[in-house]
């Protein structure tokens, strides 16, 4: 049996997508990014208190130097909650062509019955004209 043959699971039939993956893997990425921003604020607060004994030339420029690399951590912190945001416009967007999709069945669906009905008529006045 290849993919296109193996049938839909209770979690993959309403976009295609395993939706209850998806959510935990978005859910772990927002726990990562609120595990990473601890460690940042941590990391801001071990620097900072070393200027109670790294007082000198050296322990400024480190302190500097820290300071410098501290205005990126909302950026990866965001970056991170991106992928998130990323993930939930992935399923948005299968949910909207299912959408979609089960929209135009519906639409061919009363096409086809309709051609079926005039066929039918069809039939039966040929037939009547034949009487």
């Amino acid at each position: 049996m290849n993919n296109s043959e193996k049938p839909l699971t209770p979690e993959t039939t309403v976009t295609g997508i395993n939706e209850r993956k998806l959510t935990i893997l978005k859910e772990e990425i927002q726990d990562y990014a609120t595990r990473i921003n601890s460690i940042f604020d941590d990391m801001t607060t071990l620097v900072e208190e070393s200027k109670s004994y790294f007082n000198c030339e050296s322990g400024d420029f480190f302190r500097n130097h820290f300071l410098l690399l501290k205005e990126n951590f909302s950026v990866v912190n965001q970056n991170i909650l991106n992928y998130a945001d990323d993930l939930t416009n992935v399923q948005l967007h299968y949910q909207k062509k299912n959408e979609n999709a089960v929209h135009d069945l519906g639409m061919y669906q009363k096409e086809t019955e309709r051609l079926v009905d005039a066929h039918l008529a069809y039939k039966e006045r040929e037939k009547e004209e034949l009487l």
